[in-house]
């Protein structure tokens, strides 16, 4: 029989399970960028997105064996993940990875709004405020970037409102009763057909290189970061939940260090700790 402390750290311990989820998943997220822009050396942004996609609806049918035909499932395919990974593919071509994680980070503010809206998840201070906070340590963390490119930043930004309506379409099917792995399986199978017809319409470039990185992108930032964001948002409010994304960035320029040789300076692990702050108030 466990005593009162044990019960306890037991308790919190399974509580805790929720953010190291959604930390893990922002991290894959924040790698996710660097490698995409590897991949688009050789490969066309849309045939890239297809790819990455296609191999992780193989995974994603390969546990759970089925994919359900239903109105909202097919609507957060196309409006939370094949509208939003195309524009953000084709302004990574031109655009900094770090810098389309910044500007991703917009995605909380919205959430919060719609959430607020449409979920009737209570607006608290501390959510605005850690948000604002983590936000501020996000523009700190980029700032001094020059090189701007209206058009490629616009697209980043019009896809994280996309991404934004795409966390409120799953979250509300998971508050109406439907399991994650049936919400994430359908409706990455559901993108995963709208990416195909896209393909025809840019000019197709492809290398054995790049398959390598889809898969890779397939099987980490896709399949293991959607079950773990989406084992997450079971037990969170999504407005809490998308605080977390602050930290894509944060993890976006240190791969970007990593892989692209992308300069890091130790100011920018000051600013990291700023947004975890404002994620931790967001959180109380």
């Amino acid at each position: 029989m466990l005593s009162k402390g044990r019960l306890e750290l037991t308790f919190t311990n399974k509580m805790n399970f929720k953010w190291i989820y959604a930390v893990i998943a922002a991290m894959l997220w924040g790698a996710s960028f660097p490698l995409i822009k590897l991949g688009l050396k050789s490969t066309s942004p849309l045939l890239f997105a297809f790819l990455r996609y296609f191999l992780a609806s193989i995974f994603f049918i390969l546990i759970a064996h089925e994919v359900q035909l239903k109105k909202d499932f097919v609507l957060l395919g196309l409006i939370g993940v094949a509208i939003p990974v195309i524009l953000q593919n084709i302004a990574l071509q031109f655009t900094p990875a770090y810098i389309s994680g910044f500007l991703q980070s917009t995605g909380p503010i919205y959430v919060l709004i719609f959430a607020t809206l449409f979920l009737k998840e209570k607006f608290t201070w501390n959510k605005f405020a850690g948000i604002m906070i983590a936000f501020l340590g996000t523009y700190f963390l980029i700032s001094g970037y020059e090189k701007i490119n209206l058009l490629a930043d616009f697209l980043i930004l019009l896809s994280a409102f996309f991404y934004s309506i795409g966390s409120i379409i799953a979250k509300k099917l998971l508050n109406n009763g439907y399991k994650a792995m049936n919400v994430i399986v359908s409706s990455t199978v559901f993108a995963t057909l709208f990416l195909f017809p896209s393909i025809p319409f840019e000019k197709i470039r492809f290398s054995i290189a790049s398959m390598q990185y889809a898969f890779v992108l397939a099987l980490l930032p896709t399949f293991l970061a959607y079950i773990l964001w989406y084992n997450a948002m079971e037990k969170m409010e999504i407005s809490r939940l998308s605080c977390f994304i602050y930290l894509i960035p944060f993890f976006s320029m240190i791969f970007s260090s990593i892989f692209l040789n992308e300069a890091l300076e130790t100011i920018k692990i000051f600013y990291g700790i700023v947004i975890i702050a404002g994620i931790a108030i967001a959180e109380a």
